[in-house]
């Protein structure tokens, strides 16, 4: 089921999903998602924010304060955010798996 076409509980446990999910398996450590769409995903909190847009593929990390300076993701971690938050987009929009 698309992000787009579920009702308002069905997304925050979806978000909430995703939270749990980045907590595991990479050392984002978020402590919530936003703006989940079809396309995009921002994610909050934890060691730097970052921002996915799934149609491009890009892991943008981003920041309006200082908070965050200083703090560092080696390229393998940034990776495995992405492919986190990849698989969990296609498993939702497309319903395929990714290891």
């Amino acid at each position: 089921m698309k992000f787009s076409e579920m009702k308002p509980k069905q997304l925050k446990e979806v978000r909430d999903e995703l939270v749990q999910l980045l907590k595991k398996e990479t050392k984002l450590n978020p402590s919530r998602v936003t703006g989940l769409t079809n396309r995009s995903v921002t994610i909050e909190g934890g060691r730097i924010p970052v921002r996915y847009d799934h149609k491009t593929g890009e892991l943008e990390v981003w920041s309006k304060a200082s908070k965050v300076s200083g703090r560092r993701f080696t390229t393998t971690e940034l990776i495995d955010i992405e492919l986190t938050v990849s698989g969990f987009f296609n498993k939702y929009l497309y319903g395929k798996v990714t290891v």
